[in-house]
């Protein structure tokens, strides 16, 4: 990886916590009331990679579908520095689960847990293979080197802009046993999980835009949600799952 420089930590534990089926069953999304295409992965409208389609042999009854919300820019909880997981109960399972399922179904790169109106420092990050929550995500180093890649958000849906960051990070923190784990990601994935840890901060993408940028991406986001007859503060994902 490139050189390192020594990260701003703002917190001092962190997790993993792998999908048990990978990148899961893509189910249909309520923008439009369309289908997105199976093979597709996209945030927040920007198609960044193609995946290989799952596996399809669970029958009808054995699939579950759910609706869950997630907040529009705009709405509170985006803003919000979210607090440290200090036990994982069965609430914050359920959570992990929706937002891998919301991830996988949608779908999206990640998802911070102040998306779906929590306020905990969750995150989840799509590698394609697999689908990884890491909890109280701490950036403990990022490269010197910098790189301009396009982000989107399930946030911001309908947008998309060029994003500086790092091109490279070194992510601590524990697994869903509170076990210490490490991730060193370069390229896109360095660039989501920079993003969905920002999402904890009360941070959001448009922050790193200059203001005719951000003017531009924030209109072309409320652009979307009117021709598609949105709320304007929320909107609900179908997810798909084996029961």
């Amino acid at each position: 990886m490139a050189e390192w420089i020594e990260a701003l930590v703002f917190e001092t534990s962190l997790c993993e916590f792998e999908s048990r089926c990978g990148v899961r069953m893509k189910g249909e999304n309520m923008i439009g009331g369309g289908q997105q295409e199976q093979n597709k992965i996209s945030v927040g409208g920007s198609n960044l990679l193609t995946a290989p389609n799952p596996g399809d042999t669970a029958s009808e009854s054995d699939i579950r579908s759910r609706l869950i919300r997630v907040v529009n820019y705009g709405h509170p909880a985006l803003r919000k520095k979210a607090d440290e997981v200090l036990i994982i109960n069965p609430f914050d399972r359920i959570l992990i689960e929706d937002m891998m399922d919301v991830v996988a179904s949608f779908p999206a790169l990640g998802l911070a847990a102040p998306q779906l109106g929590h306020n905990k420092r969750i995150i989840v990050v799509n590698t394609i293979t697999k689908v990884i929550p890491i909890i109280n995500p701490v950036l403990a180093e990022i490269s010197t080197e910098e790189s301009s890649m396009t982000e989107g958000c399930m946030s911001i849906l309908g947008a998309t802009e060029d994003i500086l960051r790092p091109s490279a990070v070194r992510v601590v923190g524990l697994d869903s046993d509170f076990r210490e784990v490490s991730y060193e990601w370069e390229g896109m994935l360095a660039h989501v999980v920079q993003h969905e840890i920002d999402h904890l901060n009360g941070i959001m993408m448009v922050d790193h835009l200059k203001e005719y940028k951000r003017n531009k991406m924030l209109k072309t986001h409320r652009k979307f949600i009117r021709d598609h007859h949105m709320p304007v503060h929320s909107y609900k994902v179908i997810t798909k799952t084996t029961a």
